[in-house]
């Protein structure tokens, strides 16, 4: 849940539906359309599963918004294939539990890690292959012009405003408070570069001490 939600919060973040939105206008035509939301799905699921899971969804709405001739079906079928290799990815879960000191299977197979896994040569192989084949293979499956069902982009329009509230608790400027969630994200981005320089680039669910 908590990879979920934080890939959630991370891909509906007005920086990313800002990118996202400038990204839906490079498709000009439905095909074009179902191949950058495929790829898009792709590269976001191997970097972690929750995070592409949202943004496939949320990418393919803002195409809908742009390509108002495509198959609403198949874009986000397309949003979701992506999800096909998170496993091969860096959120991959087995990978990075075997790459865990005293994982639950240690004492039959030891520590593997991430080089034979995620990075090795015939793992790296299916990624490749499948980022080539896949957009392809949902480009091919676009139906007929006469086939196809459309989306009115006036329902892809977000509906919810939030209603600012003048006097504010303590609680909820802290909520909505840029300074802190700068320093809160500057503080993981910190970590994150200790944690590589200092141990190399060892991916695992627990860092070792």
């Amino acid at each position: 849940m908590i990879v979920l939600v934080a890939g959630h919060v991370l891909a509906s973040s007005p920086f990313f539906k800002k990118i996202l939105s400038s990204m839906a206008g490079l498709a000009k035509s439905p095909g074009q359309a179902i191949l950058l939301v495929t790829v898009i799905s792709l590269i976001a699921c191997w970097i972690n599963w929750g995070f592409g899971l949202v943004i496939g969804a949320l990418f393919a709405k803002e195409i809908a918004k742009k390509v108002k001739t495509v198959d609403y079906r198949l874009l986000i079928a397309s949003a979701y294939s992506g999800f096909i290799i998170w496993h091969g990815g860096l959120g991959g879960s087995i990978p990075l539990s075997i790459a865990t000191e005293n994982h639950p299977f240690a004492n039959m197979m030891g520590v593997v890690p991430t080089t034979e896994t995620i990075f090795s040569t015939y793992n790296l192989f299916i990624i490749a292959v499948i980022f080539l084949t896949l957009p392809l293979l949902n480009r091919f499956m676009m139906p007929k012009p006469e086939d196809t069902v459309t989306v009115d982009p006036k329902l892809l329009d977000d509906e919810i405003e939030v209603e600012e509230v003048q006097d504010k608790t303590p609680a909820a400027r802290l909520e909505n408070s840029v300074t802190l969630s700068m320093l809160v994200g500057a503080l993981g981005v910190v970590y994150l570069v200790n944690h590589f320089v200092t141990k190399g680039f060892d991916l695992n669910l627990i860092s070792s001490t």
